[in-house]
Order: C-alpha cells, then sequence, then structure tokens
C-alpha cells in the first residue's frame, strides 16, 4: 500500500483536489455567469430625430380633459405641451425644454376655482435630470396665491406669494429631488425616464396650495406598468402610480404606450376623496 502510495502520490493530490473543487462549487463549469452591466444610452432628445420631428415648427399639442370629483363632473382641463427655451442656473445660456401647461376650472355651487401648473423639463435629461422652473398660480373666493421653483446650484429655490388673510411671502431652499409637477412632460419625451422603485419627491404645487402648506420632499412608491382597467380609454395603454404612505395620498397617469405618448387622463386619492381627468372625445 505504502509502495503505491509512493508511486502515484501525484495523481492521489490531484484526483482529491478536484474532488474537494467539485464539493465546494469552485471548478469553472459549477460557477455562476454574472450578467454583465446594463449600460444606458445618455437620454438626450435634442438630438433626437423623432422626437424633434414631432415636435418641430412651433407645435403646440392642447388636449382637453373632464374633471370630476368621486363620480360628478365638476369643471374642465386642459394640458399643453411645447418645446420652449429658458435660462440655465447660471442664467446665461438657453435651455432647450418641453414646456407642460395645465389650466383647470371647478365650478363649485356657490364659487369658481382655477388653476395653473407650468413645469420646463429639459430635453437633455442627461445632463439636466430635472425641470428648471415650475409655476403655479390658484383663484379662489379667499384670495389667490402663487408658487416658483427655480433651479440654483444643487437646489431648488421656491417663492411663495398670496393675498389670503395671513399675507405670507416665503423664500427657501429644497434638495434637488424628483418633482411630481415634470412627471407630465417625462411620459411625453419617454416614459423609461420616469423613476420608479423606492422614492424622494416633491408633491405637486396645487397639492400644496390647497393644502396650505409650504413644498417639501417626502418618499413615495412608483410604479410603471401595463393598464389593464376600464376607466380609460386608448391604445394600448400604461399607468404610473406615486403612492405617498405619508400623505395618504395616490396619483394615477395613464397613457398610451406608443410615442408620442398621449395622456389619456388621472386619477388622484388623497384622504379618501377621488379626482379624475378624463381625456375629452373630439368629434
Amino acid at each position: 500500500m505504502n509502495k503505491f502510495i509512493r508511486n502515484n502520490f501525484l495523481a492521489i493530490c490531484i484526483t482529491l483536489a478536484v474532488v474537494y473543487a467539485f464539493a465546494k462549487k469552485a471548478t469553472i463549469f459549477q460557477q455562476e455567469t454574472k450578467p454583465k452591466p446594463v449600460v444606458v444610452a445618455p437620454t438626450n432628445y435634442e438630438t433626437n430625430k423623432t422626437f424633434i420631428d414631432y415636435w418641430r415648427n412651433g407645435k403646440i399639442e392642447a388636449t382637453k380633459y373632464e374633471l370630476k370629483e368621486d363620480s360628478i363632473v365638476v369643471g374642465e382641463g386642459s394640458l399643453t405641451f411645447s418645446i420652449d427655451y429658458t435660462k440655465g442656473v447660471n442664467k446665461t445660456d438657453s435651455v432647450q425644454v418641453l414646456m407642460s401647461n395645465f389650466i383647470g376650472k371647478i365650478h363649485k355651487e356657490n364659487y369658481d376655482y382655477s388653476a395653473m401648473t407650468s413645469a420646463f423639463l429639459p430635453l437633455n435629461l442627461s445632463l439636466r435630470p430635472h425641470t428648471m422652473k415650475v409655476i403655479n398660480a390658484v383663484q379662489e373666493p379667499q384670495g389667490n396665491s402663487f408658487l416658483e421653483l427655480s433651479q440654483i446650484p444643487k437646489s431648488y429655490e421656491i417663492i411663495s406669494k398670496n393675498t389670503f388673510k395671513e399675507k405670507i411671502k416665503e423664500h427657501y431652499i429644497l434638495e434637488r429631488k424628483n418633482l411630481e409637477d415634470e412627471l407630465w412632460a417625462k411620459i411625453r419625451i419617454n416614459p423609461n425616464d420616469l423613476p420608479t422603485g423606492d422614492i424622494e419627491i416633491i408633491p405637486s404645487f396645487s397639492y400644496w396650495q390647497s393644502a396650505r402648506k409650504s413644498p417639501d420632499i417626502y418618499e413615495a412608491k412608483a410604479d410603471l406598468k401595463d393598464y389593464s382597467g376600464t376607466e380609460f380609454t386608448g391604445k394600448k395603454l400604461k399607468i404610473y402610480s406615486l403612492d405617498y404612505p405619508d400623505l395618504k395620498r395616490n396619483l394615477s397617469i395613464v397613457f398610451e404606450t406608443n410615442f408620442p405618448y398621449e395622456i389619456v387622463g388621472w386619477k388622484r386619492i388623497s384622504d379618501g376623496k377621488i379626482a379624475t381627468g378624463l381625456r375629452a372625445i373630439t368629434q
């Protein structure tokens, strides 16, 4: 036996090493292949031919919506998109943007309520992933209010004015995060650029105006998937949803899957109250 071991010592060692390697799943045949990292191409729509051809020559696209609270029609709204230019952070460069402009009018029994929100989202999202400016104005019987957000280096500057009994003029700074008011233009540029998962986001300025609070950053769960409901109609739809657990608030936007990603409607649920926007049928 000793003579056999001495004569075959090298072969025995190699055999034992191979057996040990298989036992530890350390051979090249047993190792898992790691997926290659996904390289995402820069999202610069200033040079995207399909996008520019659709929006060229000063095209302004306006869509009307029927506004409901619960199941009752209470007003009308319009959502407009167009290519525009705005000043950059250093106030000297000109930034090409897709401007979204929403105007809504609510008719109550004793008064009317109107709101306007404009957002200016850069087309070069790889360089500037967030809106350069948001403007919101509200008219109601109790008074008028105005909010403006602008990008400054690494932050947002927000100015607030109103004519309510407590005439407040606020000026404050927020960390630069996702904005609910920029999502509408992001859908129209490319919904694949929408943030998903657990995110930090600043809810819409219209929400802050109605809540009589100053804008702030909140955690939300964002989801993008195929739409399977029946309330909204259109060509092969998708739905983007935001859920704010701390605010007991949810927003869902439904839009067409294919370019130019037209928005067919939305639903907001806040403290159990449901507000819906449905694209009006044109004859």
